[in-house]
């Protein structure tokens, strides 16, 4: 007898792929394996595209359209994933929608009282908003904004995202002290506030001997 086939949940959430295209952005960067760096810029090309509504982001895509408005995960998810293509690939397409998802997120999500709630201002009216950097089965949205926040503030020197960064590791930082197994990506972010970047600038032509080696160095 033939079985039937199991149910296959096609959907393409944005944060859940940004998760992907952002370790694929990094692996090809450290292994040198440009075919990662393309499929990470492709799927990134895909969610800029196809999952937005004029400048605002959607949550997710099925059967040929997207659809729902966009949460805190999946601004901070994309917009890392995004700096993590541009230090893989130096295209400054990348750093741009880094930087306009997270002042999206400033606009719409930010809290006065310190970080980001996991749904927009506009949307729909909740008895609660959740607020929360306790990592799950995926890291908190909040504690990817910190890490994503503190790049930023590195790349363009602009303030403001190291304020909102250090909003959040205060507003949290007792509780990660209290169960730091549950706040690993805020520990991150913290170890990053702490002890700063590390920055490396490689310049010449794309192709050259000498700068891909370079690149080589710098990736090992």
């Amino acid at each position: 007898t033939r079985r039937v086939p199991p149910e296959r949940d096609e959907k393409i959430l944005t944060s859940w792929n940004s998760l992907m295209l952002g370790t694929l952005a990094e692996a090809g960067r450290i292994l040198a394996i440009p075919r990662y760096v393309v499929a990470a810029a492709a799927a990134a090309d895909f969610l800029w595209t196809r999952l937005r509504n004029g400048d605002r982001l959607l949550h997710g895509w099925a059967r040929g359209r997207a659809k729902q408005a966009a949460f805190l995960d999946d601004h901070a998810f994309f917009a890392s994933a995004c700096l993590d293509l541009y230090e893989a690939s130096g295209d400054l397409r990348h750093l741009g929608r880094a930087r306009e998802l997270m002042e999206a997120l400033e606009t719409r999500f930010h809290d006065p009282a310190g970080a980001y709630f996991f749904t927009p201002h506009d949307g729909e009216t909740l008895i609660a908003r959740s607020k929360s950097a306790a990592d799950g089965a995926i890291p908190s949205g909040n504690g990817v904004a910190a890490v994503a926040l503190l790049r930023l503030h590195v790349l363009t020197d602009d303030e403001r995202w190291r304020t909102r960064a250090e909003e959040i590791l205060r507003l949290y930082h007792a509780a990660a002290t209290k169960n730091p197994f549950g706040y690993t990506t805020y520990l991150e972010a913290l170890e990053r506030w702490t002890h700063g970047p590390t920055e490396v600038v490689v310049v010449g032509p794309s192709g050259d001997p000498g700068v891909e080696a370079l690149w080589r160095a710098v990736a090992s």
